[in-house]
Formats: structure tokens, C-alpha cells, sequence
């Protein structure tokens, strides 16, 4: 192999997950909702509770 070198790369968020902005999570409320919805959607399709739901 020709001139290998070896790096050395860190890659680091801007902020963690912990500085999450409460104003962003109730500005996209009604995306988060819908993201919910489709989950729970698609779990229970084939159960007792996809007719009912």
C-alpha cells in the first residue's frame, strides 16, 4: 500500500441530546403526533384493535 497514513477524526455534535429546545418539540407537535399515530397505526393493524381503531 502506498503512503498509508493513519488518521485520527473526531467528530462531535454541535449540542447533545440533552439541549433539546422545548419551543422546537411543541412547534412540530402536530408532525410528532402524526409520526405517533402511524406507528401505533401500523403495530396493532392486524390485531383486535385495527378494526376498532
Amino acid at each position: 500500500m502506498k503512503n498509508q497514513k493513519d488518521w485520527d477524526i473526531l467528530i462531535q455534535p454541535k449540542s447533545g441530546w440533552f439541549e433539546l429546545k422545548l419551543s422546537d418539540v411543541w412547534k412540530y407537535r402536530d408532525l410528532i403526533a402524526m409520526f405517533v399515530k402511524r406507528d401505533f397505526i401500523a403495530q396493532y393493524k392486524q390485531t383486535i384493535l385495527g378494526p376498532l381503531w
